[in-house]
């Protein structure tokens, strides 16, 4: 590249106003992201979370059902095919759970049923079962 053409370059990299540095740094972004997006196209960009990352172990763990559970689910009229679907469909509440204990308790909720996992080992045991509308006092 000439000397002449290179001072040009400069000049008019000196004398761009803020919104036109602002636009081409912008356009180059949004090009750069489709071009990820297409290297990527199968990529689940949103499995970062901590919902999504706690849900997909609650899928796909194994679980158990302990005898106290197994007691609440029949006071509160939960089948198993509604704990099947709580499992791909619930929300972990992160406030009620307790992550930092040994074993870590996590309160999935779907509908108004609540389920207390107890996570051990990459596997969780059912411990409780609560229904809002059914309250329940098992042993």
């Amino acid at each position: 590249m000439p000397k002449s053409r290179k001072l040009e370059v400069v000049q008019y990299i000196c004398t761009m106003t803020f919104a036109q540095r602002l636009t081409r740094y912008l356009v180059g972004m949004i090009i750069g992201l489709v071009v990820v997006a297409m290297m990527f196209p199968n990529r689940d960009w949103l499995n970062w979370t901590p919902q999504s990352r706690m849900m997909q172990d609650i899928r796909e763990f194994d679980m158990l059902i302990s005898p106290d559970a197994q007691c609440s689910m029949d006071c509160a009229e939960v089948s198993a095919e509604h704990l099947q679907i709580a499992r791909q469909e619930g929300k972990v509440n992160f406030e009620q759970s307790k992550p930092q204990g040994s074993p870590k308790i996590y309160l999935l909720e779907y509908g108004n049923v609540g389920y207390t996992l107890a996570l051990s080992d990459s596997i969780f045991t059912l411990q409780q079962v609560q229904r809002s509308s059914h309250p329940c006092t098992c042993p």
